[in-house]
């Protein structure tokens, strides 16, 4: 990994709450066959094991109550025949982080941008 998920423990360590326009966006592939969500992918799209050489996207933190929060961080995995997109968030459970496979593309024909 590139970057470890930082949560903020004071007001003074909040990063600067802004929106970023998305000027444009690559071209889709013609034959984007992605596939997202949690446990409904073939085997041998991903990895056994989280990724070791992914590359940070970005960390997203929402609450819906004082005691209620999540705090995400987004990883972006090219494995030898798919693009993966990697969710780590903190199992306040067992006290880690946790690393789950969320999304995935073929390869063929994706450029790094468009993934």
């Amino acid at each position: 990994m590139t970057r470890e998920p930082k949560i903020p423990m004071s007001p003074t360590e909040l990063p600067q709450q802004r929106i970023h326009e998305i000027v444009g966006l690559p071209e889709r592939p013609a034959e984007f066959n992605c596939e997202v969500g949690y446990g409904v992918f073939q085997d041998g799209a991903f990895p056994k094991n989280a990724p070791t050489n992914s590359t940070y996207l970005c960390q997203v933190e929402w609450a819906w109550s004082p005691m209620h929060n999540r705090l995400d961080a987004y990883y972006l995995h090219r494995g030898r025949t798919h693009w993966s997109l990697w969710s780590k968030y903190w199992d306040d459970n067992w006290g880690r982080w946790e690393m789950v496979a969320i999304g995935f593309v073929p390869k063929r024909d994706v450029s790094n941008k468009q993934a």
